[in-house]
């Protein structure tokens, strides 16, 4: 009989990656791209095209191997909204989209105020407007409905092979803005402010910790569909050495995370947010840091070329660069004051090698300033600086950084690997 083999997918926020492995050799791997609809308010991906994607990438896998288990990592803060019947009512929204505060500035403030001294206490996360918990309401009034389900990508998924009331992962959930870490639930209370704005009952299906998995009949085979986590926690995973250790996730989107043992919220700052991990865990961390998304911005306007001039940099072209630029230029990034800036314009560093040079040091800047509020913050030293995500592995020149500034041991999770971190993180999910 052939050898089992097991197919992890990630729904990235570029693209859907996947692997197919059996033990520990890697059979193939691929990715699939993410066609985005983007509006001048909204960004979604539509749904009903992406399922059809991931059922031919699932069916090809089970023609091909004898696949026993499917194992899911997604983007969060996205949704789709379904009636009560399970009937698809949305796009899945994703993480980038704004349509709330974009079309209706006057509801989304009123809304903020209702929630915002508390939002953080309940859910680790500090406020950011294009969180479902804002969007939905958008979506709803739009529909004009009086009773939804709001369902993460990875449950949509499942639910599309058959399985009636999939449980969301808690790692999925609490990228909401619904889900209350210190009770390990949805919150009451936000969910009543919320149905007081869009006059609708909201409802969700049950939140799990484990890796719950669900037997669906394909093509006469019987396949264990796993529960979906949340990708970021799934880098992480993925790149995990030890809990003394600083992880920087560099890649379209980016965070900075620290595991801990303890739920922590800091009264005094509101970027470090805290966020469900695994083996009964928790990531205290910060999120939405311009990362790829942004330097794909700047590198447009050069051309795609430009990222061979960037890859020849030496360190110390980069450090010695004067022009100063602030990257923080879409709503939801973590320093964001309306716009970005770029100061200390002169003749001679007004250029494109000088601009590319600035953009990168102004880019990795913003991790070192990290390392040291985390450092202040939890009052330890970090052993290890952990670099995960592509651009690391693409760019030489970010570990001579890190290695520079912060003296400490760097290390780039499987620099020659071309298997995703969240890839990597699902196969240890699959070994929990």
């Amino acid at each position: 009989m052939t050898k089992k083999s097991i197919l992890y997918i990630d729904f990235g926020a570029s693209r859907i990656k996947w692997l197919v492995s059996s033990g520990a050799t890697d059979l193939k791997s691929g990715n699939i791209s993410n066609d985005y609809i983007v509006g001048s308010n909204n960004t979604e991906i539509d749904i009903i095209k992406l399922i059809k994607k991931i059922k031919r990438l699932i069916y090809s896998a089970l023609d091909s191997w004898n696949i026993s288990k499917v194992l899911f990592s997604s983007q969060m803060h996205g949704y789709v909204l379904t009636d009560v019947s399970d009937r698809i009512l949305t796009n899945f929204i994703t993480w980038k989209d704004q349509r709330l505060i974009r079309n209706d500035k006057e509801l989304y403030s009123e809304v903020l105020s209702n929630i915002q001294r508390d939002f953080q206490n309940i859910t680790g996360m500090s406020l950011k407007s294009g969180l479902p918990f804002f969007n939905s309401i958008k979506s709803i009034l739009d529909l004009g409905i009086k009773e939804c389900k709001l369902l993460s990508l990875p449950e949509l998924l499942l639910q599309s092979f058959g399985i009636k009331v999939p449980a969301v992962h808690s790692t999925m959930a609490a990228g909401q803005g619904f889900y209350d870490l210190n009770f390990q639930c949805y919150s009451e209370k936000l969910i009543d402010i919320h149905s007081s704005f869009s006059k609708c009952k909201i409802s969700f299906n049950t939140v799990e910790n484990s890796n719950k998995f669900y037997e669906v009949n394909i093509k006469s085979s019987k396949v264990l569909f796993c529960i979906g986590f949340g990708d970021h926690q799934c880098a992480t995973l993925g790149s995990q050495k030890s809990k003394n250790d600083i992880y920087l996730n560099l890649g379209t989107g980016s965070q900075v995370s620290i595991i801990n043992s303890e739920f922590k919220i800091f009264s005094d700052d509101n970027i470090i947010q805290c966020r469900p991990y695994y083996n009964n865990d928790y990531l205290s961390c910060v999120t939405h840091i311009p990362s790829g998304r942004v330097l794909n911005l700047f590198i447009s306007i050069f051309g795609n070329e430009s990222w061979n001039i960037i890859e020849k940099f030496h360190i110390d072209e980069i450090i010695n660069s004067d022009l100063k630029m602030d990257l923080n230029v879409f709503e939801d990034s973590y320093l964001f004051k309306n716009f970005g800036r770029i100061s200390n314009i002169t003749e001679e560093n007004f250029n494109k090698k000088g601009i590319l040079k600035a953009l990168m040091k102004s880019y990795l800047n913003q991790y070192y300033d990290l390392i040291q509020k985390f450092e202040n913050k939890f009052q330890k030293k970090f052993s290890n600086v952990i670099l995960s995500g592509g651009i690391p592995k693409k760019l030489p020149f970010i570990k001579d950084f890190f290695k520079l500034m912060t003296d400490k041991n760097v290390i780039i999770i499987n620099p020659d690997y071309i298997i995703d971190d969240t890839i990597i993180g699902l196969k240890k999910i699959n070994n929990l």
